[in-house]
């Protein structure tokens, strides 16, 4: 994921499924420390839901629900061991 962090772009490295409330550390990215040497960039992941939305994409929603064996009141690692 590409994103600016007000010093320039960087790839963040985000996992197919990322926690929301994950922290990441890009390495070297961060503020210049004393030395010269650039500190890490800590990002938390936030996960943003449309609050619009058709007719079709409702449908779509449903239909994922439907066939889903997602959780999302369970644990995180309680779907991935299915």
């Amino acid at each position: 994921m590409r994103r600016d962090v007000g010093a320039g772009e960087v790839d963040a490295p985000v996992r197919r499924e990322p926690l929301v409330g994950q922290e990441l550390r890009l390495s070297g990215r961060g503020m210049k420390r004393a030395t010269g040497e650039a500190g890490h960039l800590h990002a938390i992941v936030r996960i943003e839901v449309p609050t619009v939305v058709d007719d079709r994409q409702k449908a779509l929603y449903k239909e994922l629900a439907d066939i889903s064996n997602f959780d999302p009141r369970g644990e995180p690692e309680r779907e991935a061991a299915q």
